[in-house]
């Protein structure tokens, strides 16, 4: 066997690895290592080509070459250009430390900012509908219509029953006008199981909240 053969073998192996370890949650979709993963595949199956020649084959390897040198160059494009909204810094920070802006922003966007009194975020023994986060404010965390504690600017409201659609544990209902930002569980969900970096990202924020919470 030709060496160029095995330059081949070692191409396809690396396609599939790549494809493996996104299937496995290892690495991001729209990262850089899933693209360089990618483009480096592609140009061993080229290099191959020079022995066994195929036009079809070519086509498919320079356009994952030139998609991927596309999709490396975005990302650092993005790293060096996208920054945050002074609010939505404190948010990422708050659901997402160390997390990236070019990260975070997307899924900051699919969720909403609110300036409203008299809302109820949780209803005790019904499915959480949303996840929230109080910027400015206040909200009563009640239990059988009796209120045992607050939550202030900062905190979330929605850390443990996001995961699961459980029942909510307490009422949490805003008295007073406050600023905050909701997401709702079922498009956390899907975001987060597409993106291991901001699911890990994320559930290091959950813990930072609860050891808060305990303190």
């Amino acid at each position: 066997m030709e060496i160029t053969q095995y330059i081949g073998i070692a191409g396809a192996v690396t396609y599939l690895l790549s494809y493996f370890l996104l299937q496995l949650g290892k690495i991001d979709g729209n990262g850089n290592f899933y693209a360089a993963l990618n483009m480096l595949a592609a140009i061993f199956v080229t290099i191959s080509l020079t022995t066994h020649f195929n036009i079809g084959s070519l086509i498919i390897q320079v356009s994952f070459i030139s998609l991927s040198l596309y999709a490396i160059f975005r990302s650092f494009w993005m790293r060096r250009h996208i920054q945050l909204a002074p609010l939505e810094q404190e948010l990422a920070g708050l659901l997402f430390p160390d997390l990236p802006p070019r990260q975070a922003l997307p899924l900051i966007r699919k969720g909403s900012w609110r300036n409203e009194a008299r809302v109820m975020l949780a209803r005790q023994g019904e499915p959480l509908e949303a996840v929230s986060v109080l910027m400015t404010g206040e909200a009563c965390v009640s239990k059988s219509g009796k209120c045992v504690a607050k939550l202030g600017a900062g905190q979330i409201v929605g850390e443990i029953s996001w995961r699961d659609n459980s029942p909510a544990t307490a009422d949490v209902r805003v008295d007073k006008q406050a600023h905050y930002f909701s997401i709702s569980c079922l498009q956390l969900r899907k975001f987060l199981s597409a993106n291991a970096d901001a699911a890990v990202a994320f559930e290091a924020g959950l813990r930072n909240q609860l050891v808060r919470k305990l303190a």
